[in-house]
């Protein structure tokens, strides 16, 4: 067995040297590969919220549309509203009581 403070077993320092390498090198492929993990996370949460803004615009446009649709209807019945009341100033106008 390995005992580090026993003279009669100590290792080389370039054994020492080329483990501590081999520890870092290990080190960095792991670090490396997390932050691949992390990039491809960010990547797919903003594919995911361009997505979402896509979705969005589209309801955007929709929402549009029905603006344009109510505010029509809104004109349409101001109209009838102002059309409505000269008839009924006419009929008042004729049958004289205004």
């Amino acid at each position: 067995m390995w005992n580090p403070f026993s003279k009669r077993h100590a290792r080389p320092a370039d054994e020492d040297t080329t483990m501590a390498i081999n520890r870092l090198a290990d080190d960095i492929i792991t670090l490396n590969g997390r932050k691949e993990s992390a990039i491809s996370s960010f990547r797919r949460t903003a594919n995911e919220l361009g997505s979402i803004n896509e979705q969005l615009s589209s309801r955007n446009q929709f929402y549009d549309s029905l603006v344009e649709i109510v505010a029509d209807q809104k004109r349409q019945t101001e109209k009838m509203m102002s059309d409505n009341e000269h008839v009924r100033n006419k009929i008042l106008e004729i049958i004289g009581e205004e």
